[in-house]
């Protein structure tokens, strides 16, 4: 195959990768006037990797994504970390102000991702 042949199908290989996951609702935290949620869902990608925590902040009627979670993306790092529904890691959500949610977790956990606001609420994180 011709090295430009490689890219394009690399291109195109990975265009294609969110379609091969799935998101599971777990459940969901409004805000105290309704009208933003935290959503925490499963997403899982096949057998080759490990079920992992995402969390989404969205306005409440957008439904679970089809992405990766906006705000915090994490996993047990291989059950080191304690794991609850569906093997996902064990996460609370609080709204704590208006515009203001703490994800609580665990401190073994292996965090891909921890955004400190998605548009106009602040996200603080604690660990357990």
């Amino acid at each position: 195959m011709k090295p430009i042949s490689l890219v394009i199908l690399g291109l195109v290989l990975a265009s294609c990768a969110d379609d091969l996951c799935g998101n599971d609702l777990i459940y969901s935290v409004s805000n105290y006037n309704g009208s933003k949620e935290a959503l925490v869902f499963v997403r899982n990608c096949g057998a080759t990797t490990d079920y992992s925590i995402h969390v989404s902040i969205l306005s409440l009627d957008d439904g679970i994504p089809r992405e990766s979670g906006n705000t915090f993306i994490a996993d047990s790092d291989h059950g080191k970390a304690p794991t609850a529904e569906r093997n996902a890691l064990q996460l609370k959500i609080e709204w704590t102000a208006r515009e203001t949610v703490t994800i609580i977790h665990s401190s073994d956990a292996r965090v891909f991702k921890s955004e400190t606001s998605v548009g106009d609420v602040s996200v603080v994180y604690q660990s357990d």
